[in-house]
């Protein structure tokens, strides 16, 4: 299996670091968009979950160009996220959540079970359904379950860059027919930066296609398990939710 510092991108990082809190005219700007994405009710409906992301989104991506250390000018939002996933503080906190709180947890590894998350525009021009809804074309039938669903992907031309995150999934594999079987999401290290980059690749599949989401009752439950991992490790440590 590979180590963790065989991950992409780990090296283009490295001197990218998270640091400092908000000023108090940031903490003025973010808010709102924080109490908007804390109101948002999945028990709506599926676009309630998508816009709680959104939401939450915006005011990190003002942080990570805020507080990001970097002597680059124009980062990638990707190498953004890249830092932030190694960010010690970050890291500590979603660690200390992963050992104690069971519902964290919980939420966590079902999140995980999804991996890799597949690029929504990869997905539709290799006219692969999303997940759920994707059928299969063997003689069994029926809905391809999550393997089948990621050897389905696995199968389709990539080009370079692997049009999923974690993109050190298949590294981290320990069967050289991962890319047949599909391989085991759980191979690969519950870090928080592997799942910081899952939920970009989730941010993401919302900015370029973001109603897909909804067409699967499984797919749809990606924006809101982002959106309660991503509060609870970097929202509630910088914005704390107000005690009733």
């Amino acid at each position: 299996m590979a180590m963790l510092s065989a991950c992409p991108d780990s090296k283009k990082a490295d001197k990218l670091r998270a640091s400092g809190r908000t000023s108090y005219d940031l903490e003025y700007l973010f808010n709102p968009w924080l109490s908007k994405a804390r109101n948002c009710d999945p028990g709506r409906g599926p676009m309630e979950a998508i816009d709680s992301l959104i939401y939450l989104w915006i005011p990190l991506n003002g942080w990570m160009a805020q507080f990001i250390d970097s002597k680059v000018a124009d980062v990638a939002d990707s190498t953004l996220v890249a830092a932030t996933g190694q960010d010690a503080a970050l890291s500590t906190r979603f660690d200390e959540f992963m050992s104690s709180d069971d519902d964290f947890r919980r939420l966590t590894l079902q999140f995980q079970s999804f991996w890799p998350i597949f690029d929504s525009r990869f997905l539709e021009k290799q006219s692969i359904a999303p997940y759920g809804i994707q059928e299969d074309d063997s003689e069994e039938g029926g809905v391809l379950d999550r393997p089948g669903y990621r050897a389905r992907c696995f199968s389709k031309s990539m080009g370079k860059k692997p049009p999923f995150r974690p993109r050190c999934y298949l590294d981290h594999q320990s069967s050289p027919l991962a890319k047949t079987t599909g391989g085991d999401p759980a191979e690969v290290p519950l870090t928080w930066s592997h799942t910081i980059e899952a939920i970009y690749q989730v941010r993401c599949s919302v900015f370029h296609g973001g109603k897909a989401l909804s067409y699967s009752p499984e797919v749809a439950r990606l924006p809101w398990l982002s959106f309660e991992i991503l509060d609870r490790v970097w929202g509630e440590m910088y914005f704390p939710r107000a005690v009733a």
